[in-house]
């Protein structure tokens, strides 16, 4: 039944009473904090406030009646330019359409197939009623908000607004479980002077070992995949230091170090260490591991192995070196040789040569030294020449597994984009943070984004991490609206300043419009330059089933059908015949 006279469309909310209970739970949560005595950060801080925006926002939204009165129903319908077709139909009550003070439309909303009248919602009315519909009822799905909407309403393009709506729901792009699209895996440079170029990371914490080892400080070259591991007390920078140094002691200073945003690693100690041994510290993209994927794929191995290799927990320190004498021995996958061979020249005495030794023992055979010698460096380098080439392929080929499923993402200065959360540590935790604004394009894969309530204003992330975000439909409203006007103006009738031709090229323009107006024009003609024939084959033709066609697309077929009948009376007037569609 339509709405009494001088209703609301719609329903509203009790202000009152949703104000008085937004009010009792901020009193509660100030005595719990009280009496918990919770002290909370600077960023805690912040984030309350943004928190607190966000609820008022929220409330002052509720405020808002959802719908008009029944005589600016009225009023808006006959106003509408968008239902001058829904209005036609009414007037001589077709497609279900009629008028009873307002415009309505019998529609079938469920599997009995009860007839059920719903309103025709005007344009001005049409964002209150979406938000109605999702935004005050959980944010679901734009499936589930059509049919929640269509039991009551319905305009012109109801499935698409409810789509768009839900794209660019705030709260929506905050949540959405999607991971973002990966971009295509650029390839570090292959390596073969050992130790010139390394990778450190931090692992841990383990169960705390009798002399209170609970971390491992790791190591590898990235030219012959040689790894180290110190187990380490604390995570501080100072034992971190006094370790690293301790490795540099047995295999020499590398030129640069590559390693992660720890804070035992940029510390202001690490930094000075680096600055008195001139070696040059490099660290990854925060947040993505895959920079450092040599000592991460490491740690996938070590890990494993201590797991399988001991009887207790505590006990993990002691089997530590022979798990690396193991992984050192194993030819490596990215080289194609073991660690020990690229560095030594040779394969190390390890316990499978043991048991062919008990078989068939053949000992070394005796060289001179500088024979030797000549021989280990030739070896050296064949097998660098051999690793080198066995990292391209391998490379190469990850590279091509990789961007198998990859796309190539491109942001601008001034893009607005969701940043994605590093660690979710509650089920209620929102998935993504923003929106940010990007404000340095670094890299193919690195931009600089802005984070105005975060301590660091600033941050180079990866743009794996990023995801765009679409602007409300307000916004777009606007944009669009620019944007045809613009397309609408002639550029012949532009100033100079807003036009890139000056006045000559214009004439010369014009000129060449008005000799070649018969050629460039909208529709296609005919010609006799050059003739083609198109084979259709033997196939059968395509059949199905009638099926009407969407009310949007209905003028704009009209006009296609229109042009292609004039086209074939006017250049195939004998044609034979013509599909019914076209007639």
């Amino acid at each position: 039944m339509p709405p009494e006279e001088g209703g609301l469309i719609g329903y509203n909310v009790d202000t009152s009473t949703m104000k008085a209970l937004l009010d009792l739970a901020e009193q509660h949560a100030l005595r719990s904090d009280t009496y918990l005595n919770i002290k909370l950060t600077r960023s805690e801080t912040r984030k309350e406030a943004h928190q607190e925006s966000i609820r008022l926002e929220a409330l002052a939204a509720v405020e808002q009646p959802i719908g008009g009165t029944r005589q600016e129903w009225e009023q808006a319908i006959r106003c509408d330019n968008s239902l001058l077709k829904w209005k036609q139909y009414a007037d001589t009550n077709q497609k279900g359409f009629f008028w009873d003070g307002l415009l309505l439309k019998k529609n079938y909303v469920d599997s009995l197939d009860n007839t059920r009248c719903v309103l025709v919602a005007p344009s001005q009315f049409r964002r209150k009623i979406l938000d109605a519909g999702h935004t005050r009822m959980g944010h679901m799905s734009y499936k589930k908000v059509v049919s929640l909407l269509s039991r009551n309403f319905t305009w012109p393009n109801l499935y698409n607004s409810v789509r768009q709506l839900c794209i660019q729901c705030h709260k929506c792009q905050l949540n959405r479980k999607t991971k973002p699209f990966r971009a295509p895996m650029g390839q570090m440079p292959v390596l073969t002077i050992p130790f010139e170029k390394v990778a450190i990371d931090l692992l841990g914490h383990f169960t705390r070992f009798r002399k209170g080892f609970k971390y491992l400080l790791t190591f590898i070259c990235l030219a012959s995949r040689y790894p180290e591991a110190e187990p380490l007390r604390t995570v501080e920078a100072a034992e971190v230091s006094e370790r690293l140094l301790d490795i540099f002691a047995r295999h020499g200073l590398p030129r640069v170090i590559l390693s992660d945003h720890g804070s035992q690693f940029t510390g202001a100690l690490m930094q000075s260490v680096c600055k008195m041994l001139e070696i040059e510290y490099i660290t990854t993209t925060p947040y993505h591991p895959q920079s450092n994927g040599a000592v991460e794929r490491f740690h996938g191995t070590l890990v494993p192995m201590l797991r399988k290799a001991i009887t207790k927990q505590l006990d993990w320190p002691l089997h530590l070196p022979m798990c690396l004498f193991a992984v050192r021995c194993a030819p490596n996958r990215s080289t194609g040789h073991s660690p020990f061979e690229l560095l030594l020249g040779h394969n190390v005495r390890s316990p499978v040569d043991l048991v062919r030794e008990e078989i068939d023992y053949i000992g070394p055979q005796p060289k001179k030294v500088k024979k030797w010698l000549l021989d280990l460096n030739n070896r050296l380098d064949l097998l660098r020449e051999s690793a080198r080439e066995v990292g391209l392929a391998q490379s190469d080929y990850r590279k091509l597994y990789y961007d198998g499923k990859a796309c190539v993402k491109v942001y601008s200065v001034g893009d607005k984009v969701l940043l994605r959360s590093p660690g979710l540590h509650s089920k209620l935790e929102e998935a993504w943070e923003g929106p940010y604004e990007v404000l340095e394009v670094v890299s193919a894969v690195n931009v600089r984004i802005s984070l105005p309530e975060k301590k660091k204003r600033q941050k180079v992330v990866h743009v794996n991490l990023l995801s765009p975000y679409l602007e409300s439909d307000a916004k777009i409203a606007r944009l669009v609206m620019v944007v045809e006007e613009e397309a609408s103006q002639d550029c012949m009738t532009k100033s100079s300043d807003e036009c890139l031709l000056n006045i000559a090229q214009k004439n010369e323009l014009q000129q060449f419009l008005d000799k070649w107006q018969d050629s460039l024009t909208d529709s296609p003609g005919k010609t006799a330059i050059f003739k083609h024939t198109i084979a259709t084959g033997q196939h059968s033709p395509v059949r199905s089933h009638p099926y009407l066609i969407p009310e949007s697309k209905q003028q704009v077929l009209e006009m296609i059908c229109n042009d292609y009948s004039k086209l074939v009376s006017l250049y195939l007037p004998n044609h034979p015949g013509h599909h019914p569609l076209f007639q």
